[in-house]
């Protein structure tokens, strides 16, 4: 089951954070029918954006992420609220790719000629917006450029997805370990080099539960388990406002839409979801 754990470790100097995300990854494959490469690049972000949004500290808090790299399956856009629902597309969900040095080529699909920017809605008067231009494509690379230049806080980021044969996710999470305000620098120190035996998160992962993994990895380090939440995909479209998407366009042009096609239709980007409004479901805002 997908987690996301959190806890302390070197006697509360740093935390890390670890989220099991397989099932998440695995129903936007299976909504967008995603090839390997792009499922992969899609889970990593589906994941990075669950950690962030279990970050967010108040109830109607949320937050969009979007990808933007130059490369062949154009954006990455994904969305998150404080309870943890989590959703995300891809403008060319089937682009197939090569493998490079025997592993998903996520960076050369992502392509690194472009930024990140993540838009957090906090209820202000106006959300808080961070960009940076991409590092690889690879999406931990890219999270860890944007911490360190638009939040200014040092972090070590590991993301994987392990894709088989059949395109279905075996096993996808992340972990992130961050140092707190006055860690000793002798322990950042042991972070840099902690943080690469987990290069291949994803099989480590694999048919492990998210808390067993931190016992497992961190239990020398003095750890110290604070909170343990479940992270879904979720898509919070419904048919009130999909409809309040038209009530943007003129009355002529919706007149015009139903006269060619006898309907409009329209796809959500986020489930895949299809809504049609016909002439009768626009009656009542002309009379």
């Amino acid at each position: 089951m997908d987690r996301i754990v959190k806890a302390l470790i070197f006697d509360g100097a740093v935390s890390v954070c670890v989220v099991k995300s397989t099932s998440i990854v695995n129903k936007a494959i299976k909504l967008f029918n995603l090839s390997p490469a792009v499922g992969a690049a899609l889970g990593r972000t589906l994941t990075m954006t669950a950690y962030m949004a279990s970050e967010l500290k108040n109830k109607n808090d949320s937050l969009t992420i979007t990808i933007d790299g130059g490369g062949k399956i154009g954006k990455i856009v994904t969305s998150a609220d404080s309870s943890l629902s989590v959703r995300g597309y891809v403008t060319n969900p089937q682009i197939a790719f090569s493998l490079k040095k025997g592993k998903l080529d996520v960076g050369g699909a992502v392509g690194s000629n472009g930024k990140i920017t993540v838009v957090k809605d906090t209820g202000k008067k106006e959300p808080y917006v961070g960009s940076v231009s991409l590092n690889s494509g690879e999406i931990a690379d890219d999270f860890t450029k944007y911490y360190a230049e638009s939040e200014q806080a040092p972090i070590a980021i590991s993301l994987g997805v392990l894709i088989g044969k059949t395109q279905k996710c075996q096993s996808a999470g992340g972990l992130i370990i961050k140092p707190l305000p006055n860690c000793p620098g002798l322990v950042i120190d042991k972070l840099e080099k902690l943080i690469d035996n987990f290069s291949d998160l994803s099989g480590k992962l694999k048919g492990v539960e998210a808390k067993d993994f931190l016992i497992k990895n961190f239990k020398d380090f003095s750890l110290i388990i604070l909170d343990v939440k479940t992270p879904k995909y979720k898509c919070k479209c419904n048919i009130n406002k999909v409809k309040s998407l038209l009530y943007g366009i003129s009355k002529n042009e919706i007149i015009e839409m139903l006269e060619k096609d006898k309907q409009i239709e329209i796809i959500c980007h986020f489930c895949n979801k299809s809504y049609v409004f016909k002439n009768e479901d626009f009656r009542f805002t002309w009379t």
